[in-house]
């Protein structure tokens, strides 16, 4: 089969458009339109894309200092989707001001999830329209859309370009370069999608030792050109350096027992009772849709009746090449998900206390109930391949039911996705910071020091902040990243220590989020309902004094981490 087959790519394109804007206001796609991104994950996918643009080029590649200034951050620990960052940062001067690429990744993330469904299916033994069908159903995969707020991990594309390489691709030589450039790829779009590609990789490459289709050293060599440009990748844009991981998360941020058939909140369900689920597992919201489970339910059904038969094989004779070298990758994959608290619904069941065994593993990938994404796309395929064996004349009728009780089961959740993105359409460019002010402040500043250094509980806020300090190219002391540089953790540690005791650089502004001002003489200011203390040098005339507080503020909590991740990386 050919990489790309334009017509049916085409009608693809035109399905996923059409999820699209079932999901999105079309707003998302202006350019020039980044209010609706100064909230959720995407702040931090813009603000460091702003900083990475505005900034000059450095190396690693995807270095920047305008952010957790003075030591620096990365456009890998932002999210700001590498791949596109780039070459971007490369046209800037073209560019107009402001420019966004994240409304453009989800569509044709979209499209993408659409055709790799369809191509998948395709193989499988389907025809072409009951493929799209297949195409459109997998594009409407509840876990999936859910990822909506996080830009980079809409990619699960990815995986299902994974999976089809691994079981229908029967030239070697195909296979390892369709890895090698979705390692590639991966690594420079989300590095949890990096380690499910890999493996999937790692099945391929146990399938080929096993299998003995090559010596082992001819094995080695192949697997070595694959994941090649991977660690050039890696070591080029900075995944290699001394950076502290968020903390905490593995056996929180999980999937539970029940999570195909759980739409977790009833808005995810017309149909289905939600089930609630402990406070991190969000995480592993693994939602089928109501069509897609009932041809799971019809796929199983399907596949018993075969194993009583001894039937193995669809007449036409297509299979998935390797289901059982695949098997533990899977079974690696789901056993991560569930993590070593094992939850059904919110209730915990069995707690076998092995987290701290795998050391950097959970430390790296802690939202471990992601790992279930590939688990569900094997799923959703061995589904198909079994639907592929019913007779010709009940497969069209069953895929259509499917695809309409999907519609039908998710039409509420598809409209309250959709309304994440309305604010696309609100004309007010900032919500807090209005003031024409504070471009004045902020550049007559060295640096913008907020606080508290872990922005978490003020993310509206520091959005607006650091939107406006990257565009004019004056730094802030603290970034909300997946790592933090151990001197940069240490530089806000004694930050929060001299600012405790009164002690503050004059050449900075400060910003007080949660309106938390030490004991000293010094003058501060409220503007947009916000405390500050300006520079020396900036204009004060039209700013408001900020009145004492009666009351005991609270002391600042110095962490030996002060900017971590909520839930993203």
């Amino acid at each position: 089969m050919k990489w790309v087959s334009w017509r049916p790519f085409a009608i693809c394109a035109a399905i996923g458009a059409l999820i699209f804007s079932l999901c999105f206001h079309l707003e998302v796609l202006n350019p020039v339109n980044v209010r609706w991104l100064l909230q959720y994950d995407w702040g931090q996918s813009f603000v460091g894309w702003q900083a990475y643009r505005h900034d000059g080029w450095r190396l690693p590649l995807g270095a920047e200092r305008l952010l957790d200034w003075p030591a620096g951050d990365s456009i890998i620990f932002t999210d700001s989707l590498p791949a596109w960052a780039v070459p971007f940062k490369i046209l800037s001067p073209v560019l107009p001001e402001p420019f966004q690429y994240i409304g453009w990744w989800f569509l044709v993330s979209l499209i993408l999830q659409v055709y790799f469904g369809y191509r998948l299916t395709r193989r499988s033994g389907l025809d072409e329209l009951e493929s799209l069908i297949c195409g459109f159903l997998v594009g409407l995969t509840p876990f999936f859309l859910a990822r909506l707020y996080h830009n980079t991990l809409f990619s699960h594309w990815m995986i299902l370009w994974a999976l089809e390489i691994y079981g229908f691709e029967s030239e070697a030589r195909r296979r390892n370069f369709g890895f090698g450039l979705l390692l590639l790829l991966s690594a420079l779009t989300n590095f949890y999608l990096t380690f499910m590609v890999a493996g999937v990789f790692a099945a391929d490459v146990l399938r080929s030792l096993l299998r003995r289709d090559r010596s082992g050293p001819a094995v080695a060599a192949s697997a070595a050109m694959s994941v090649a440009p991977l660690v050039v990748s890696m070591v080029v844009m900075g995944y290699v350096s001394a950076r502290r991981s968020a903390a905490g998360g593995f056996g929180f941020y999980v999937s539970e027992a029940l999570a195909w058939i759980n739409p977790q909140v009833p808005l995810n369900s017309r149909f289905l009772p939600a089930t609630p689920v402990s406070q991190g597992a969000y995480e592993g919201f693994q939602y089928l849709g109501l069509g897609v489970i009932l041809l799971a339910l019809l796929g199983l059904g399907l596949r018993l009746q075969r194993a009583v038969q001894k039937a193995s094989a669809p007449t036409d004779g297509v299979r998935f090449d390797g289901a059982a070298y695949l098997a533990p990758s899977l079974f690696a994959f789901w056993t991560f998900a569930l993590s070593d608290r094992i939850h059904v619904g919110a209730n915990l069941v069995l707690d076998l206390h092995y987290g701290s065994l795998l050391g950097p593993i959970t430390s790296m990938l802690r939202s471990s109930g992601r790992f279930m994404w590939p688990v569900s796309y094997a799923l959703i395929l061995a589904t198909l391949l079994a639907i592929a064996k019913l007779p010709r004349r009940w497969i069209k009728p069953v895929l259509v039911t499917a695809l309409v009780l999907q519609l039908a089961d998710l039409s509420a959740f598809l409209r309250q996705q959709w309304m994440f993105t309305e604010a696309a359409a609100n004309p007010a460019a900032f919500q807090r910071l209005r003031s024409p002010h504070w471009d004045g402040l902020i550049r007559a500043s060295r640096a913008v020091d907020f606080q508290p250094s872990d922005p978490r509980a003020h993310l509206a806020l520091f959005w607006e902040l650091a939107d406006r300090t990257t565009k004019l190219r004056v730094p802030v002391t603290t970034m909300y990243s997946a790592r933090i540089d151990s001197a940069q953790a240490e530089f806000q540690k004694a930050d929060e220590v001299a600012i405790r005791r009164g002690r503050f650089a004059r050449d900075r502004l400060y910003v007080f989020a949660d309106g938390c001002i030490p004991e000293t003489s010094a003058q501060f200011y409220r503007l947009d309902d916000v405390v500050l203390l300006p520079p020396l040098q900036a204009d004060v005339s039209d700013l408001s004094p900020a009145p004492r507080s009666t009351t005991q503020c609270r002391a600042i909590k110095i962490s030996s981490m002060a900017s971590t991740s909520q839930n993203s990386q």
